[in-house]
């Protein structure tokens, strides 16, 4: 569930079909992650249970590390610099010594993806919009909330299939 407060709105909970986005432009770095219910790429929320649902996944991490799949920015010449994408149905437990293990065997009843991606923009003032692309990637997004900070302006709008063009002058 969204939160409205004025034009600015807050992730509170899990909810299917919605998804949040916030991207900042700082000089030339832009930086944007997606936050969204696992349900909405995958079909499914639980933990990968036979070599089909394995393969989604593996698929799934493969397609977004690349932003093609979520994202196309017209104008600005925005390369990527990183991609960071964390896996739901993997934790990362430290011991006392600090030593990282993974415990593949946590299960959540809610899981949710989260997508970071950041990138350099040799000519920032030129970027003219972000068309999300995730409706037609994914048949599970309905509501996409996005929130942006240009210029040390905040914005936000709610996009949707038919309505999925952000222009950003």
């Amino acid at each position: 569930m969204y939160k409205r407060q004025g034009e600015h709105r807050e992730f509170e909970a899990h909810e299917h079909g919605i998804a949040e986005i916030n991207w900042v432009m700082k000089g030339q770095d832009l930086s944007l992650s997606l936050h969204s219910p696992v349900m909405n790429m995958l079909g499914f929320e639980h933990r990968p249970q036979n070599e089909h649902e394995n393969k989604q996944l593996t698929l799934l991490m493969a397609t977004l590390t690349s932003p093609d799949t979520i994202i196309e920015l017209k104008g600005g010449q925005c390369t990527l610099l990183s991609s960071n994408i964390a896996n739901p149905f993997v934790t990362i437990e430290q011991d006392e010594e600090g030593k990282s293990s993974f415990d593949e065997e946590s299960h959540y009843e809610h899981n949710d993806i989260i997508v970071e991606y950041n990138f350099l923009c040799q000519h920032p003032l030129q970027l003219e919009t972000l068309n999300i692309k995730l409706f037609d990637a994914f048949a599970g997004f309905e509501l996409i909330h996005v929130q942006w900070i240009v210029n040390g302006i905040q914005r936000g709008v709610t996009l949707n299939h038919d309505n999925h063009l952000l222009k950003v002058r």
